[in-house]
């Protein structure tokens, strides 16, 4: 009996533990989701929104007046998680709308099902206009932010990234590193093979920032001259993809025998300060004494004889 007991609490413990462990694991997997996911954010928020709504709606009695107040949690699904979060609110709506309905008697028990299509098509129709013009501001919100040449943040997008990113850093004592990246003589260039070539040549610099600066965020500061925020990233790694990057931006702007380069200079987010526009000096003074050691053919420089090998 004893042993029986003792097998019996041990079972149950081991039990218990994994119990522990998969409900905690499915916490953690439902506040990752709802975190990560907005529509199923959006989804939840709504229609937390309308459990509330309806018992506002229940305790004042039903009013008619307080109908329209349940276009709130349907613009919500709407703005935040798109159409499938704003037909799930839709249908929620209606049920709850139809169940108000029979309980205030405003309807004849006969038409409920013709008015519960009728208030579906309704609500939908609304749900997909908020959804269009929502997203359609949210479109012209991203180019507001974008540079339409290279596909790059402009410095909108670039004061907004780099506020956050800088925070995160301090917050969580991690690195963050900027670099100020800006062609060589790019007049000269644009002089010598056109406007078009010129255009091209940026184009092709910030893909092939993006492409090799994962998690980094790219912006275009004006005219020839990039930025870059690496988080999380010393300035040796920063070196490190910016000399690999200046390699193959040669080798993608050959033109006749010669090839297009850049100057950058870097700065770290503590010892050269802790604003934006701190670092952005800091990293500005580093490539202008970069360049000054530079000798003055660098611009568009000859295409080194390994390139032509």
């Amino acid at each position: 009996m004893g042993e029986f007991t003792i097998e019996f609490w041990e079972s149950y413990r081991r039990f218990s533990h994994e119990l522990r462990e998969r409900i905690f694991d499915t916490v953690i997997w439902c506040r990752d989701i709802y975190l990560q996911k907005d529509g199923v954010r959006a989804t939840l928020d709504s229609l937390v929104v309308l459990v509330i709504l309806h018992g506002i709606d229940h305790l004042l009695g039903h009013p008619v007046g307080l109908r329209m107040a349940y276009l709130l949690p349907l613009w919500l699904a709407a703005k935040g998680g798109g159409r499938i979060a704003g037909y799930i609110n839709v249908a929620a709506t209606t049920l709850v709308l139809t169940f108000v309905d029979l309980q205030s008697n405003t309807i004849h028990a006969n038409g409920i099902v013709l008015n519960t299509i009728l208030r579906f098509g309704v609500l939908a129709g609304l749900m997909a206009f908020i959804e269009h013009f929502e997203s359609r501001l949210k479109r012209y919100a991203v180019l507001a932010k974008r540079d339409d040449l290279t596909q790059s943040y402009n410095r909108v997008g670039l004061d907004e990234y780099a506020v956050r990113a800088i925070d995160r850093a301090l917050s969580t004592g991690n690195s963050l590193t900027i670099a100020m990246i800006d062609c060589d003589k790019f007049k000269e260039l644009n002089d010598e093979h056109g406007h078009a070539y010129g255009d091209h040549v940026l184009r092709i610099l910030a893909r092939l920032l993006r492409k090799n600066a994962p998690g980094c965020a790219l912006a275009r500061n004006g005219g020839d001259e990039f930025v870059l925020v690496l988080p999380g990233r010393m300035p040796r790694d920063a070196r490190a993809i910016l000399e690999k990057v200046n390699w193959k931006f040669r080798e993608a702007t050959i033109l006749g025998d010669r090839c297009a380069s850049f100057t950058y200079g870097i700065s770290r987010l503590g010892p050269d300060g802790t604003s934006l526009k701190e670092l952005m000096v800091a990293a500005d003074k580093d490539m202008y004494l970069q360049k000054a050691m530079k000798s003055s053919a660098a611009v568009i420089e000859e295409i080194p004889a390994k390139l032509l090998a």
